[in-house]
């Protein structure tokens, strides 16, 4: 009854849940071989579709352990997410207007940038902001920064000069002006009132970046991606990659909603005043 089990599921490319009887489970798997590491990292085809979307095998730790993932922490995450995410798009509504029209007069494009990234657990999503670059600039030498920073242990901002980011010609005059405040991410609160994202938490790294991982980085995707984060309050682009991961997983295993208060209290000032925090 159970010979084909594992030609049909290679079949259901498109089929999120498979739910099977528990009865015969063992004789049903012997004959499935795991994913491969390639088909869990493929990038997103020209229309923005993943090829294989399934969530990546994260290793059991102990951050994983103590995540938000008991029903009242999850409650108390999401209700933060929502209470504070609105107040927040009220607050900065009028902001978001005038970067709008800023955006609208300095140069041709769309206002709002859509981009690909990976969630919790490698989930793809599609991302939110205010475009800050020329429409069709290339991305090359960013691709190429940021398999050095992921594979070396230079600090971003190393990795940035290096590769001639540091004054990068792609930026226009408005999205300088936004990205050294970090302006250009309020649109993701739209994300955090969807449920794609978190206020706070670890960065969503791009499809280029997720495919560099190692094994051990995947335990910073046990968490829900956030717009601010404890990396982002902590040294930013003085910091190399693997203490961004090293923070992500500390936050992760130390989640709380005061550590969440503290991260958005030590970036507010970079919102209004354009500090780094």
């Amino acid at each position: 009854m159970f010979r084909h089990v594992a030609s049909i599921l290679n079949e259901l490319r498109g089929v999120k849940n498979v739910i099977i009887a528990r009865h015969g489970l063992e004789q049903m798997t012997a004959g499935v071989s795991p994913a491969t590491e390639d088909s869990k990292n493929r990038e997103p085809t020209r229309d923005g579709r993943m090829d294989s979307p399934a969530p990546v095998d994260v290793p059991s730790t102990a951050a994983g352990d103590s995540a938000p993932a008991a029903p009242w922490r999850r409650f108390l995450k999401r209700a933060e997410d929502l209470i504070i995410g609105f107040t927040l798009l009220v607050i900065f509504a009028p902001v978001m207007a005038v970067i709008a029209l800023a955006i609208k007069f300095d140069s041709a494009g769309p206002v709002i940038y859509r981009q690909r990234r990976h969630a919790q657990f490698g989930r793809p999503f599609w991302l939110y902001k205010f475009r800050s670059m020329y429409v069709d600039a290339d991305e090359t030498r960013h691709r190429v920064a940021a398999r050095d920073w992921i594979n070396s242990d230079k600090s971003m901002g190393g990795s940035r000069r290096q590769h001639k980011l540091a004054d990068d010609d792609r930026i226009t005059r408005v999205g300088r002006w936004i990205r050294n405040s970090h302006r250009d991410e309020l649109p993701q609160l739209w994300n955090v009132l969807c449920g794609h994202m978190s206020v706070v938490g670890p960065r969503p790294p791009l499809p280029y970046e997720y495919v560099e991982y190692a094994q051990s980085h995947h335990q910073r995707l046990l968490g829900k991606p956030g717009i601010t984060g404890l990396w982002q309050v902590s040294g930013h682009h003085r910091l190399t990659f693997k203490e961004m991961v090293d923070l992500d997983i500390r936050y992760i295993a130390e989640w709380s909603f005061w550590m969440d208060l503290r991260i958005m209290a030590r970036t507010i000032p970079l919102l209004l005043f354009g500090r780094r925090a």
